[in-house]
């Protein structure tokens, strides 16, 4: 049996769970909350659903547990479900019913990461948030240990105690709460965790629809820094480029680029150029005017190379990318590809795909010769108005469909259906509901 939590601190990977442990962690958080039987005892029709729903959380599975949390909550099939599937709205609403020194103490905790020492010992910046939100320093600190067990834990690290949010779920909705009020958008800012940032702010006005905040010219310095403190951290490159290209008007991009040379010449371009987000992000400085000729150029370098020794003219069907070209540039990119792709080079790449398609694990021929076939799809597009080559290319193409038709046969003339069978739990599913006794 999965073993009672004793509190919320237990790291659990929510994917690796099975059906009956996802029940067990909705039954002991029941059990040991502090709602009311009655509600509990209404609540047992859904579990099951509840337990089972894709989006379960454990954290959701806590808070359904205190009465604090379900205020609103409908009981019913489509109120448990939305509880489980939207649990963003319903803290919210939790989180605007408190208090106004609770959510001043939530304040204190956000502004600082989600975690600071205990005791607290008010700073001056600290008296100058509970002025604005209209809190006494008395009631804030009674707050901080009101709020312990639904809001906030208390750790003790290297022999130092801690506060902290319960759940880090608890700092991002209280984020995003404290992001809508612009009186507070300094709270926001400097208080929120980067990558919750970028997909809830634009830097100057972007007409972007489902842009939250628009944050103005006089705090580009405090994003800045938020992009610093994100990219030190291991594959936020992509998340920090997107937020760049979607989200931040001219006057940032500027400010961006004069003063992160290093980044822009560490930028490192990846094979099917057309879709990298790297070579995406150049072609946006581009389009703007403020790319530096250096980049431009390294650009331009790897993409002529990339067609040259790695089948990768992408790039040729994306209008956005082409326009970083020069004419030269983009007829010298042209006249290697007629010089060095042969039908005899296209025949050579088939063979070698027919081949590594036999010795590979892969049992769908489109899937295994996709490269390939774009690859030969965008040189029939790009040299459409020149009719040798454009016949060239059609007849490889023609090939390659005609390698993985035949394919398909010898994969069907083989396969035998192996009958995987799938671990069952019938023996824990079939028992009584873990439920039964949930409300006694």
């Amino acid at each position: 049996v999965f073993p009672r939590l004793k509190d919320s601190q237990v790291v659990i990977k929510v994917q690796e769970l099975r059906d009956h442990e996802k029940k067990q962690i909705v039954y002991n958080h029941l059990k040991l909350g502090n709602q009311e039987k009655k509600f509990v005892r209404s609540l047992k029709p859904h579990l099951d659903d509840f337990s089972l729903n894709p989006s379960f959380l454990p954290e959701t599975a806590r808070r359904l547990g205190l009465a604090i949390f379900t205020k609103s909550l409908s009981v019913t099939s489509e109120g448990l479900r939305d509880y489980v599937e939207k649990p963003t709205e319903f803290l919210e609403d939790v989180i605007t019913g408190l208090r106004t020194s609770d959510r001043a103490a939530l304040s204190l905790l956000f502004i600082r990461g989600g975690y600071f020492d205990a005791p607290w010992k008010p700073t001056i910046d600290d008296r100058e948030t509970l002025e604005r939100l209209g809190a006494g320093i008395g009631e804030t600190r009674e707050s901080f240990s009101s709020l312990e067990i639904t809001f906030i834990s208390k750790e003790i690290e290297s022999g130092q105690t801690r506060f902290k949010f319960i759940h880090p779920t608890i700092g991002d909705c209280f984020g995003t709460l404290v992001g809508k009020d612009p009186n507070l958008l300094d709270v926001y800012l400097k208080g929120t965790r980067p990558e919750m940032l970028w997909d809830e702010i634009t830097c100057g006005d972007v007409s972007l629809e489902g842009a939250n905040i628009v944050v103005p010219e006089s705090y580009f310095g405090v994003i800045l820094e938020k992009i610093e403190q994100d990219l030190q951290e291991a594959d936020s490159q992509r998340r920090v480029l997107d937020f760049l290209e979607s989200r931040c008007n001219l006057e940032f991009l500027r400010i961006f680029v004069s003063k992160n040379g290093e980044f822009l010449d560490g930028l490192r371009f990846h094979k099917w150029i057309m879709w990298d987000e790297n070579s995406s992000f150049v072609a946006e400085l581009h389009r703007k005017g403020i790319l530096p000729e250096s980049t431009r150029k390294r650009f331009v370098e790897y993409c002529h190379n990339s067609a040259l020794h790695w089948r990768d003219w992408t790039f040729l069907r994306s209008e956005k990318l082409r326009k970083v070209f020069r004419p030269s540039e983009l007829r010298s990119v042209r006249a290697t590809i007629r010089k060095y792709i042969t039908s005899k080079e296209v025949s050579r790449w088939i063979r070698a795909e027919e081949s590594s398609f036999v010795d590979s694990d892969s049992s769908d021929p489109h899937e295994h010769f996709w490269e390939l076939r774009t690859s030969v799809e965008i040189l029939i597009r790009e040299f459409r108005k020149d009719k040798a080559l454009r016949t060239k290319f059609n007849n490889s193409f023609q090939r390659i469909e005609r390698s993985i038709e035949s394919l398909e046969a010898d994969e069907a003339e083989w396969s035998e259906d192996l009958g995987e069978s799938e671990e069952e739990e019938s023996s824990i599913e079939n028992a009584r509901s873990v439920f039964d006794d949930v409300d006694i």
